[in-house]
């Protein structure tokens, strides 16, 4: 028995994973194609996919890429190729929550597939990364992404879900955004673990967190000085070099966050870095503490990714 042979590209068996009763059923709640003049949201998602997949360097490039693969890609009920003003429009007037509505739709249709990889100890509460990344523009192509005098970028905050390392929430804000600014109006269920670096050192922003029953892992800023509360036993945890509950021994602090901390130092075994972290779970081991502010490099590796594969 021969293998019959397909002329199906590999663009069309990424699309043919999509659900298209997702697709149709976003395109009715938020009646995306009611001014689509022919070129219809699905004919725009497939073309921007084909832009980001092809390296496109341009609107021009798209509807190059797209042309190519004329008589394949009607196949995918595409209804009209696309031309630079179909796009440009298109990028111009789009609805943006139908976009994050389809991402998070298609993130939990296939989240399965994801590979979970939670923490055995934490098993059952949601942990988060949360930090951000300066993405830099051209000021001349990009006049309103003001960061310096002669430098343009916009601040892309995450919350990086553990389970398969893809986000749950990300806000575009300008450049000059404090990281502890924007992390004040980022949503986080109750009972989940936000682990996050030293820029989010905040007693107001920590209380917050507290006050709505969310755990964190914070790196501490050096400067900061402690009042020891209770010293707790270290023994035979690995590279944990103190455990202790302290509370903020300026009065400014301890006015701003009134509950009781736990302050643990870790050792990198990499570099023998002294590594201080603040956490409002008073039970956990401070290994589970070390090793989850050590996951925290995930969302580093993620904005590497977005930032060498997805083109602006």
């Amino acid at each position: 028995m021969t293998t019959p042979i397909t002329n199906f590209t590999i663009f069309e068996q990424i699309i043919a994973l999509v659900p298209n009763n997702i697709f149709d059923n976003l395109s009715l709640k938020f009646k995306i194609n009611r001014h689509s003049k022919g070129f219809t949201a699905w004919d725009h998602f497939l073309s921007m996919l084909c832009g980001q997949l092809c390296n496109s360097q341009s609107l021009r490039d798209i509807c190059f890429s797209m042309s190519l693969g004329l008589h394949n890609y009607k196949s995918l009920g595409i209804s009209k190729l696309p031309t630079k003003s179909n796009l440009s429009y298109h990028n111009s007037h789009c609805e943006p929550m139908f976009f994050e509505h389809l991402y998070h739709r298609l993130r939990d249709y296939f989240g399965q597939q994801l590979g979970i990889q939670s923490l055995p100890k934490l098993k059952g509460q949601k942990i988060y990364a949360l930090d951000s990344t300066l993405i830099s523009l051209c000021l001349q192509l990009f006049d309103w992404a003001k960061y310096r005098q002669t430098k343009g970028g916009v601040k892309m905050h995450v919350l990086l879900d553990f389970d398969g390392y893809m986000p749950s929430y990300m806000y575009m804000s300008d450049g000059k955004l404090a990281d502890n600014v924007a992390a004040k109006t980022i949503p986080l269920p109750p009972e989940s673990v936000v682990v996050a670096d030293r820029g989010y050192m905040d007693f107001k922003l920590l209380d917050q967190w507290n006050q709505a029953d969310v755990f964190f892992v914070v790196r501490c800023k050096d400067n900061q000085k402690w009042s020891i509360e209770k010293k707790l036993k270290t023994k035979g945890q690995a590279n944990i070099v103190s455990d202790c509950f302290v509370r903020p021994e300026k009065a400014q602090s301890a006015v701003l966050y009134e509950g009781l901390l736990r302050k643990i130092v870790a050792t990198d075994p990499e570099t023998g870095e002294e590594i201080e972290l603040l956490t409002n779970h008073l039970s956990w081991t401070a290994e589970t503490i070390s090793l989850l502010y050590k996951k925290r490099w995930e969302i580093e590796n993620f904005f590497k990714s977005i930032k060498q594969r997805l083109r602006i």
